[in-house]
């Protein structure tokens, strides 16, 4: 079974000098120390024989429009090779057949959930995910009452924070744990670092 996962930040929260220095959100890409991208490293892995399978906690986005832009790099991955902590979560909700679930998911993932029944009203989960400025008082004591009423919370993931170019934003996480305070809950997480996440990835490659 999937087991709870309180996620705490590696580090303390950064300031002055540390925000510059902090690397990229999870996805975005960094160039090697010679300044050059190098895809052909995935080409070779896959002459060498080795099945691949590329692991982020993007939950904004689906599989194929990650892998559009990493091929747009030079990169020949494809959708199908990418777990998110979305694919995750939705591998999770459907091990469980019939489970009834209300979303708080942003509208750019929202098809991923469609095999999924949703109750807008007793749900059986709360799925509560990134949807930034999204975010407001009436969603959160939406969640936190069906929380209350019985329902688990689950979370593809308990970022605290991310950056962008502007500089750090809240993360869905600083919510989740929030919910989690206010209801005595623990969120279920299907990305990283839950043990299932990577459980996933190596069954998908045959270990």
């Amino acid at each position: 079974s999937l087991q709870r996962s309180v996620q705490r930040p590696a580090l303390s929260i950064p300031n002055g000098e540390r925000d510059r220095k902090r690397r990229p959100r999870e996805g975005r890409e960094t160039p090697s120390s010679s300044g050059r991208r190098r895809p052909e490293g995935v080409s070779s892995a896959r002459k060498l024989g080795f099945a691949v399978r590329f692991l982020t906690n993007i939950t904004g986005r689906g599989p194929d429009s990650i892998a559009a832009d990493l091929q747009g790099q030079g990169f020949a991955i494809e959708g199908h090779e990418i777990q998110t902590a979305t694919t995750a979560c939705v591998e999770y909700l459907t091990s469980r057949p019939g489970i009834t679930c209300h979303l708080v998911v942003p509208p750019a993932i929202r098809s991923m959930f469609d095999g999924i029944a949703i109750d807008d009203q007793t749900p059986e989960v709360v799925v509560s995910s990134d949807i930034g400025e999204q975010s407001n008082y009436q969603v959160l004591n939406r969640a936190f009452l069906m929380l209350r009423a019985g329902a688990e919370l689950v979370a593809p993931q308990k970022g605290l924070f991310w950056f962008d170019h502007e500089g750090p934003k809240l993360d869905c996480g600083s919510f989740i744990v929030g919910l989690e305070a206010a209801t005595g809950k623990e969120a279920i997480v299907t990305g990283k670092p839950a043990e299932h996440f990577f459980q996933r990835a190596l069954a998908h490659v045959g270990c």
